[in-house]
């Protein structure tokens, strides 16, 4: 699995507290490692922007990244946000 970061997700991500960005990083690893199938990344699609491959993994309760599928194996993070 490939992942690559938008600026503004780089910059989102260095806005969090660092316990947060390893959360983040955390997420992401089970993500690149177990794809969509790993029930604590809550991977849905968001349902507004399905026809352009958007979805949303949770990080915690309250903290989401929104990625776009570019090709079945690589993905385009577009953003962290306070949900």
């Amino acid at each position: 699995m490939r992942l690559n970061v938008s600026k503004k997700c780089d910059k989102g991500y260095r806005k969090l507290p660092q316990d947060l960005q390893k959360q983040v990083d955390k997420k992401l690893a089970l993500f690149v490692e177990y794809g969509f199938y790993y029930p604590s990344l809550r991977f849905k699609i968001l349902k507004k922007y399905a026809g352009e491959g958007v979805y949303e993994l949770s990080v915690t309760k309250n903290y989401r990244v929104v990625l776009q599928k570019i090709r079945d194996d690589e993905y385009y993070l577009l953003l962290v946000l306070n949900a």
